[in-house]
């Protein structure tokens, strides 16, 4: 033994870890419903916020997440903010991110058949589920402008002489949808 020991003192400094928030979204196009989804550390407990287009959220932590629907965004680019409180365990931490809502690109169709000469020929374009407007039907230099009705829109052509035609359809597109041609 030393009697002239003197005792040791060291300071021990325990500090909060990062919850390590991860945010992430669905891709989204016009109409649908987003769902954004904030992941962190399971030992994270409490609620996080989440503001997107100017409203707040506040969802209860669920084995390190929450999630939130958002329906109906129009078009454009949106900012979504995930706050973080903190706990016993974790710092208070926010994270910041943006998401884009977009048209479908709807995938026009055409169906045609081969005629013989002296037939009519029906020109028909398939359209998504929600498209409207019209249709331009283009073969050679001439122009025919379709409606769409419950999703296509048809033309028919009469007269037609032997050979070989070359069809293009070009759709403007609507709120939902892309232009395509």
């Amino acid at each position: 033994t030393c009697n002239n020991a003197r005792p040791l003192n060291i300071s021990l400094i325990v500090n909060k870890g990062s919850p390590k928030l991860s945010l992430a979204n669905d891709i989204t196009k016009h109409g649908e419903t987003a769902n954004v989804k904030v992941t962190m550390s399971k030992k994270a407990t409490g609620y996080v916020r989440i503001t997107i287009n100017g409203e707040t959220y506040r969802l209860q932590i669920k084995s390190g997440a929450v999630s939130v629907d958002v329906p109906n965004l129009a078009d454009g680019a949106y900012t979504v903010k995930a706050t973080y409180g903190g706990n016993a365990y974790h710092t208070a931490e926010t994270m910041t991110d943006t998401f884009h809502v977009g048209k479908f690109n709807q995938g026009m169709k055409l169906a045609v058949k081969n005629i013989k000469v002296g037939e009519t020929e029906r020109l028909t374009a398939t359209l998504g589920k929600g498209a409207t407007g019209f249709v331009n039907f283009i073969i050679g230099g001439d122009t025919y402008k379709v409606a769409i009705e419950n999703g296509s829109a048809f033309v028919d052509l009469a007269n037609l002489k032997e050979g070989s035609y070359s069809v293009t359809l070009k759709y403007n597109g609507n709120y939902r949808y892309n232009a395509e041609t």
